[in-house]
């Protein structure tokens, strides 16, 4: 799996985008590493520490779960931040879910107002 930060259109999305391409086999696998997230507060996970993903245009992404996560997308000196509650996390997955099925994409949007938002997050395992 790639997660790419582009300027670019991505799917007719104008940028800043963070495009995530992989296979649907790879998006079962990161709702298996990602899980924790949706639990409980308190969880951290770096992407770029799984062993299946490459990121492309940034140098590392830090997913945290906070009590009070309002952040989806920030990007600090080269890093993209993500920060949300638990309940936000399972909602994030659970996008992550339908397109781990087979060749589709999905457009992150998470239903909360207030969110943080700087970067568009697009998937697609129609790699």
């Amino acid at each position: 799996m790639e997660i790419i930060y582009t300027q670019d259109n991505v799917e007719g999305e104008p940028g800043p985008n963070l495009y995530w391409r992989g296979r649907p086999s790879e998006f079962v696998q990161l709702l298996v590493d990602a899980h924790r997230l949706g639990v409980s507060p308190g969880v951290t996970l770096r992407m770029e520490d799984l062993p299946y993903i490459r990121l492309s245009g940034i140098n590392s992404f830090t997913a945290t779960s906070s009590e009070e996560g309002g952040c989806l997308t920030r990007m600090e000196n080269g890093s993209l931040l993500s920060d949300l509650k638990s309940g936000l996390w399972r909602e994030f997955l659970h996008n992550v879910l339908s397109i781990s099925f087979y060749r589709s994409h999905v457009y992150q949007e998470l239903s909360v107002s207030g969110l943080t938002s700087e970067v568009n997050i697009i998937m697609s395992s129609e790699e």
